[in-house]
C-alpha cells in the first residue's frame, strides 16, 4: 500500500500544529475546559488515525492507496482524515480514538455524559457528499463510500441516528469491516478505481491551505511555568548538571539535547515569533547561562534574514 502525499504532510513536519501547542501547553499550565476539550479531541484522532493505519497495513493490498488530511472546499474547509483507495473505490473515514461512551442523540454528541462539540456522522456524510459532488463535477466515475470509525476497544457508541450512506464501525467490527472492503474488491469487475486519472482527480481537489497552528492568548503566556520540564514525567524539579540532566524519575538526558528541546518548546508555544535571547532565557528560568543558549542556538538554528 502506498502513501499519496500532499503540501500538508510535508509542512507538519515543519511547522507546529495545534496539537502540539496544546501538550506543551498541559506541560506548563492547567488547561481551561475548552483548551482541555479540544486536546482531548486531537489526541483522540491522533492515536485513532495512527492504529486504523496499523491494522490496514496489515490488510492492504500493494496496489491500494490511502491518503490523510484531504480537505475539501465545501464552502468551507474540512478535512478528512483518512482516504482509502482500491481498485473498487474510495473509502472516506472519520477516525476517533474515545474512551468510555460515545452517544449521539439529536445531532447532539456526549462523550461520558458530557456534551461534545464535534459531530462525527454529520462530518463524514459532508465529506462523503462533497467528494461525489467533486466526482461528478470532473467526470470521473469512482465508487464512494463513508465511514466513522472508533477503533478503541474501551468505546461504546450509542446512535440513534439512521444514515444508510454512513456505516459506524468500532472498534470489534474493524477487522471484518476491512475483510468486507477486500471481498468488495473481489467482487468489483468494473474498471479499476485507482488508476493515475483517479490519483490525479485527488490531487486536483485537495484544497492546500498554509498551517496556522493557533496562537497562545496573552494571558495564558503570561503565567505559564517556566523553566526546563523533564522529558519523561513533566517534573520542573529537574538536576542540571554537564554533560546530563536528570531528574528523580530516572530520566537522563545530553544538556545540549535538553536546550535544543527546550528552545523549540518555546518555538511551539511562540510559533508566531523569532527566537530572541532574552526571550528564551527567560523561558529557561534562567537556568542557563546565555554561552551555553548562544552555542545551541549557533549550532542547531539557521539565522532568518
Amino acid at each position: 500500500m502506498r502513501k499519496i502525499y500532499n503540501e500538508r504532510h510535508l509542512e507538519k513536519e515543519e511547522y507546529a500544529t495545534n496539537l502540539d501547542v496544546l501538550r506543551e501547553l498541559d506541560k506548563r499550565t492547567e488547561l481551561n475546559e475548552y483548551f482541555s476539550t479540544m486536546l482531548q479531541q486531537l489526541e483522540a484522532k491522533e492515536t485513532g488515525v495512527n492504529k486504523v493505519l496499523k491494522i490496514i497495513h496489515y490488510y492492504a493490498k500493494e496496489h491500494w492507496f490511502y491518503m490523510t488530511d484531504l480537505a475539501l472546499d465545501a464552502h468551507e474547509m474540512i478535512e478528512c482524515d483518512l482516504l482509502l483507495m482500491t481498485r473498487a473505490g474510495i473509502y472516506s473515514f472519520e477516525i476517533n480514538d474515545y474512551e468510555g461512551v460515545f452517544e449521539i442523540e439529536d445531532s447532539v454528541c456526549k462523550l461520558n455524559g458530557q456534551k461534545f462539540d464535534g459531530h462525527p456522522i454529520e462530518k463524514i456524510n459532508q465529506i462523503t457528499s462533497q467528494l461525489k459532488k467533486d466526482a461528478v463535477k470532473n467526470a470521473v466515475q469512482i465508487n464512494i463510500q463513508g465511514a466513522a470509525l472508533f477503533p478503541n476497544p474501551h468505546n461504546e457508541v450509542i446512535s440513534e441516528q439512521k444514515n444508510e450512506a454512513i456505516e459506524i464501525v468500532t472498534a470489534d467490527q474493524l477487522d471484518n469491516y476491512l475483510k468486507r472492503i477486500i471481498q468488495e474488491e473481489k467482487d468489483y469487475n468494473g474498471p479499476a478505481m485507482n488508476r493515475p486519472m483517479h490519483l490525479s482527480w485527488l490531487g486536483q481537489i485537495d484544497r492546500h491551505f498554509p498551517m496556522q497552528p493557533m496562537e497562545v492568548p496573552t494571558g495564558i503566556h503570561q503565567h505559564l511555568y517556566k523553566g526546563i520540564v523533564c522529558c519523561h514525567c513533566g517534573s520542573f524539579e529537574i538536576n542540571i548538571g554537564d554533560p546530563y540532566i536528570s531528574c528523580a524519575c530516572g530520566m537522563h538526558e545530553s544538556f545540549e539535547e535538553t536546550i535544543v528541546r527546550t528552545i523549540c518548546e518555546y518555538g511551539v508555544l511562540n510559533n508566531d515569533k523569532p527566537l530572541e535571547v532574552y526571550n528564551l532565557l527567560h523561558f529557561f528560568d534562567y537556568q542557563i547561562s546565555k554561552d551555553d543558549l548562544m552555542k545551541a542556538l549557533d549550532k542547531h538554528f539557521t539565522p532568518i534574514t
